[in-house]
């Protein structure tokens, strides 16, 4: 094999070789993320912690049911009387009607939560 199929073979593998099948992969071991779980599931404010915010958190695991580290989520209120920051801190910003949902998300895949007001909460302007 002459050099310049050599180097021709050489950047065809490497070019197969940086190609994925676009799935979600995890930053430790490859595999695709599958789940994602929100804590806790079922919120309060006012909480033991306090009076006026809720933290959530969120963890995904690969298809070997596997905790992966460092995933970025994205934080969504879906309520009208809720606001959630993108570190997963939850607040009501007016009295609510009933429950509300936050959901942390990542790529295609999302977990919901849900907010449970009680008497004694303090609203706040924004997350």
């Amino acid at each position: 094999m002459n050099s310049m199929n050599k180097l021709l073979l050489a950047i065809l593998i490497l070019l197969i070789s940086g190609c994925g099948n676009g799935s979600q992969s995890s930053s430790n071991s490859g595999d695709p993320i599958v789940q994602i779980v929100v804590t806790p599931n079922l919120g309060t404010i006012p909480n033991p912690g306090s009076n006026t915010f809720q933290q959530f958190s969120a963890v995904a695991y690969d298809s070997n049911n596997q905790p992966v580290a460092g995933i970025k989520f994205t934080w969504t209120d879906i309520g009208p009387y809720s606001c959630i920051d993108q570190n997963g801190r939850a607040a009501f910003i007016s009295q609510p009607v009933g429950p509300e949902t936050v959901e942390a998300s990542y790529g295609s895949l999302s977990q919901p939560a849900s907010l449970f007001y009680k008497p004694g909460a303090v609203f706040q302007s924004s997350c």
